[in-house]
Formats: C-alpha cells, structure tokens, sequence
C-alpha cells in the first residue's frame, strides 16, 4: 500500500517574489561554454516539489540558480527543467539518459528500481534531516498517537512533509489501528505551519503534525502554543527530499556537477542566489544519511503485510 499523498496548494512561496532580480540576472548572464565533454546539464523536478507554490515560479527562479552553478564550474546547462509527475516518469527519463539530476522525495527515491536508484545524494550541507512532531490540545484528551483515530487531524503540507503521514502510520499500526488514511476521521491540509497549529490551539481541531522546526519558531514567537498543546510523538530525523545524480552518468561530470554544487557559496554570484533562496551551502552526503527514513518505510511495509495477512487469517475486517 502506498502512502497517502497529500494534494497540492497553490500559494506563492516568500523567497519567490525575487523572480524579477533573478530573471535580469539570467537574461544579462552570457551564455555558458561547454564543459569539456560538451555534456548539457539537464535537471528536473519531481511534481511534489511544487506543492504549495507557483510551478512556473519555482522553474524560473530555480533555471537561473542553475545557470549559475553551470557559469561558476563551466558546465552547459539546459535551460528548461522538466516536471515528472510520477515515479514511473521519473524512473523512464533515468534509464533514457533524458534527465542528470532530479529533485525528489524519499519515498519517490525508494520506490525506484534498485538498478537504476542514484547513489550520488546532493543536500543541504550539515543538515541530517527534519522531525516531525504529534501534537494535539491539553484539554482534549489525547495522550499517544492511537488517540487521534477519529478525531480531525491537520497536516503541515509541503514537499518535506513526504514522511509525516507514512511515519504516523507506523505509530498506529504498531499499537494494532490502520493506517491515517483509514482510521484518523479527517486529515486536513494546511500550507503553512500557522495553519495546522493553531486550529488545535483554538480547540478548533484535535491535533497536527507538523516539523519540529516549524513548531520551535511559533513557540519562541508565541510561547503560549507550547503552554496549551501536548507533544504525543516525535519522529526521528528523516531526510525527506533531496537531489541525486543519475546512476550511469559520466564520473567526470558526476564530479564536477557535485563541485559545484558544494562550491557555490564560495563566489559571490553563488552567495548571493543561496541568499536570495534562503538557502544553506550544499554538498554530497553519503548514502547513510537516509538510513532512518528506510527503516520507517521497512517497517511501516511489514507493519501493513502483518495487519493484512492477520486480518485474512481471523476471516475479518480490518480494523479502524
């Protein structure tokens, strides 16, 4: 059973209204010369990257980071990004040679065929991963995570949030409920943090699940938030979205698209796009990295295999 996906918003992302400033950036760049093996660069997005933002946006700001990267290391840069809107796409442009680095989820990358599965992870430097937090209302009587079956539950919806409700799912299933997707009573999606908070703190809703980091930044401006909602749960630290470089891609340009990535703060053209971003400086990270969110996909697989091979053995129904 695949997790449950959540549907996408269409809001403006903050950093996005710079697009003027980086598109004279981009139309005044000169071109850039072909790397040594004449090789042109071509990227692309998974379809949850994009939720709750401006898909054309996003492109356009994104195009001339990636001019700039390709100016900064020499590299020929294709000026469009293609969007794949499954994993099937996804995994039909790498084995086509049609794509050189994606931008996907963690469950989007483990659900690839293991042969054609990148190895070479790019992200935010030092940064291991995001928790996610369960937290519902003091006064409203839950106390771990089976609580919030049927009761309204608000999800913090965005592209690092592909691991909350799979995560979820493991805490219900192991205490013997379904999956979120069956036994919460509704799962509303919420665009910003604010919004999925704060109905649980007004006793509007039952609880949330959102990011710790998100929740710290409400709590130190507003520490009242803390004072009216219980944690029920923690997650480990999932690194949840990330980009990686195609499998049978060149080794010299496999090097030299990773330099460049790492090196992009150095210049100051490069400081400037992370800066405008809001963005910390990149590396490649070993593969160990995404560890924890294997072994919560793992278990959350056999938690479902275990339930359901139960429930057919007891002639039942699975349970709510």
């Amino acid at each position: 059973m695949n997790p449950p996906q959540a549907q996408p918003g269409r809001r403006l992302w903050p950093r996005y209204l710079v697009l003027p400033f980086l598109a004279a950036l981009l139309i005044c760049a000169p071109p850039a010369p072909a790397g040594p093996t004449g090789h042109e660069w071509r990227f692309g997005f998974s379809a949850r990257a994009f939720i709750g933002i401006n898909e054309n946006d996003a492109k356009a700001a994104t195009r001339v980071w990636a001019q700039t990267v390709g100016r900064e290391k020499n590299l020929r840069v294709h000026p469009e990004a293609r969007t794949y809107r499954s994993v099937e796409e996804i995994a039909q442009a790498l084995r086509q040679g049609a794509v050189d680095m994606v931008v996907l989820s963690a469950p989007e990358y483990f659900a690839l065929d293991p042969q054609i599965r990148p190895t070479d992870l790019i992200s935010q430097a030092g940064i291991e991963g995001e928790e996610y937090v369960l937290l519902a209302g003091t006064m409203g009587g839950i106390t771990n995570p089976a609580g919030v079956c049927g009761r309204t539950l608000y999800l913090q919806d965005g592209f690092r949030s592909s691991l909350a409700l799979p995560w979820l799912d493991t805490l219900l299933l192991a205490a013997g409920r379904g999956p979120s997707g069956e036994s919460v009573g509704k799962i509303e999606l919420a665009h910003k943090p604010t919004q999925a908070v704060l109905p649980v703190f007004f006793g509007k809703a039952d609880a949330c699940l959102v990011s710790q980091s998100a929740y710290d930044t409400m709590t130190e401006m507003n520490p009242q938030i803390r004072q009216r909602l219980r944690l029920i749960a923690r997650s480990p630290k999932f690194l949840s979205a990330f980009m990686v470089l195609r499998l049978d891609l060149e080794a010299d340009l496999k090097r030299s698209i990773a330099s460049a990535m790492g090196e992009l703060h150095q210049s100051p053209a490069g400081a400037q796009i992370l800066s405008l971003f809001q963005g910390q400086p990149l590396a490649k990270m070993p593969l160990i990295v995404l560890d924890s969110a294997r072994t919560m996909l793992a278990q959350r697989e056999q938690l479902l295999s275990d339930r359901e091979r139960n429930t057919s053995a007891a002639g039942g129904g699975p349970t709510p």
